[in-house]
């Protein structure tokens, strides 16, 4: 049994393209860097399978001034921004396979 936590970093890229409330069609895209903690437990199962359970939750948003509405490039003021932080729960399935005592392929 093995217990882990630790900072990380998260990344999001994405657009969007659809109707707003005006019914003009908008497109929009964006990309963001934030940060993340984790937290969890790792058991050993038999031989290289173990399992993990863990809580991550992240932090971060984008802004963006810019769209294109109607096929015409238009600038946002104020500047439209979204919380893109999450948090989550996670159970899985790990197979070690190289490296460890017991990976499929230990050398």
């Amino acid at each position: 049994v093995g217990i882990y936590a630790g900072p990380g970093v998260v990344y999001a890229d994405g657009s969007y393209s659809g109707t707003d409330d005006f019914g003009r069609y908008v497109e929009a895209d964006g990309s963001s860097a934030g940060f993340g903690l984790a937290v969890g437990t790792s058991v050993d199962l038999w031989g290289p399978l173990s399992g993990r359970l863990d809580y991550r939750r992240t932090f971060m948003g984008v802004k963006t001034d810019r769209a294109t509405i109607d096929g015409s490039e238009s600038v946002v003021y104020p500047a439209e921004s979204t919380d893109l932080s999450y948090g989550r729960f996670g159970l899985s399935l790990v197979v070690s396979m190289v490296g460890a005592d017991r990976s499929v392929l230990s050398f």
